[in-house]
């Protein structure tokens, strides 16, 4: 529970400090990176999921429903309690990916998922 309480307020304050700076100097995720989380997120491979979001900062851009979800999913495995996505955890990325700005299609995602 602690774990959890800690990552609200960690998510609270990225949120009010986005608030307080007025917007991020990130781009928000392109088609490519949504794309590319998407094949990951298929292959259910957690390790090279954890290493794109890693390598690609912009994904956190302010605004963005994808950015508090990939920090739970870094926060979870970096702690070990992650080691595979889950249908639950899938659905809420494909909603995010549905919801970014890059408006990617992904009726083939879910054809895949389920």
């Amino acid at each position: 529970m602690k774990i959890r309480r800690k990552l609200t307020v960690a998510l609270a304050a990225m949120i009010v400090a986005g608030q307080i700076n007025g917007g991020s100097v990130l781009a928000a995720p392109s088609a490519d990176q949504i794309s590319a989380l998407q094949s990951l997120l298929v292959a259910n491979d957690i390790l090279a999921f954890v290493g794109f979001i890693r390598s690609n900062p912009d994904l956190f851009a302010d605004g963005s429903q994808l950015a508090p979800l990939l920090l739970q999913i870094l926060t979870l495995y970096d702690q070990g309690l992650l080691t595979a996505f889950n249908l639950e955890l899938m659905t809420a990325l494909e909603v995010a990916f549905a919801s970014t700005p890059a408006q990617v299609q992904n009726a083939s995602l879910r054809a895949q998922i389920y």
